[in-house]
C-alpha cells in the first residue's frame, strides 16, 4: 500500500479594515477666487487606499487648476 502526502499550507486572512479620517480636511473652506488653498486629510485602512476630491458634487482631477497628491496616508488638494 503507498501513502501520498500533499503539503498543507495556512494562509490568513487579513483583516479589511473601512478607509476612516484619522485628519479630516477643515470645512467649509472659503477664500477669494483664484487665490491658492491647500486642504489635507489624513487616511487610515486596509491598502490600498485611493482618495478621491470632489467640489460640487464633481470629481477633481489633477489639472493645471489643481495639484492632488496621496502619500504615506496624507492626501492633500
Amino acid at each position: 500500500m503507498s501513502c501520498l502526502t500533499t503539503p498543507l499550507f495556512i494562509v490568513p486572512i487579513e483583516r479589511k479594515i473601512p478607509p476612516s479620517f484619522t485628519k479630516k480636511p477643515s470645512a467649509p473652506i472659503e477664500d477669494t477666487e483664484g487665490k491658492m488653498v491647500k486642504i489635507e486629510g489624513r487616511v487610515a485602512g486596509s491598502q490600498p487606499l485611493t482618495v478621491n476630491w470632489y467640489k460640487d458634487g464633481t470629481e477633481i482631477f489633477t489639472s493645471d487648476c489643481y495639484d492632488i497628491t496621496f502619500k504615506s496616508s496624507l492626501a492633500v488638494l
